[in-house]
């Protein structure tokens, strides 16, 4: 959506598409990160049908904690090793941008200034998001 706003309004002055093409971007990256983070959080709720009986009792005392204090990926981890499957590739393109995705909507949620001379976690991160979006014209 919004590359069809951008698309558009290719002609058109600075001024509220910008904020539709914001809205809607914002809203993709929120929607990418909430859907890995129910994903895991799903595999905990039914982890009776998905992890072996024996860890259950053991996952019903630490699920608060993990919940509350693990990464979607960190989570995704916790449940690959209970099934002895092997670790994600942090090096993947797919696991890469999972991450990023979460750094951005942590940064969208959380957000916090800092200096235009001292630019160092925006720069970090808009480094790292690098290559996952087209440009704007």
């Amino acid at each position: 959506m919004v590359g069809q706003v951008e698309s558009t309004n290719a002609n058109a002055e600075f001024g509220d598409v910008w904020d539709e093409m914001r809205d809607h971007a914002v809203a993709c990256v929120f929607f990418a990160d909430a859907a890995i983070e129910s994903y895991a959080n799903e595999l905990f709720a039914d982890a009776g049908k998905i992890f072996p009986p024996q860890f259950l009792a053991g996952l019903s005392a630490l699920w608060g904690d993990i919940e509350r204090r693990k990464s979607s990926i960190e989570k995704l981890e916790i449940a690959l090793s209970l099934k002895d499957k092997p670790k994600l590739d942090h090096k993947s393109p797919l696991v890469k941008a999972m991450k990023v995705a979460g750094r951005l909507r942590n940064e969208l949620t959380h957000f916090k200034p800092e200096w235009s001379h001292e630019p160092d976690k925006h720069a970090s991160l808009s480094k790292d998001l690098e290559g996952y979006f087209d440009r704007s014209p």
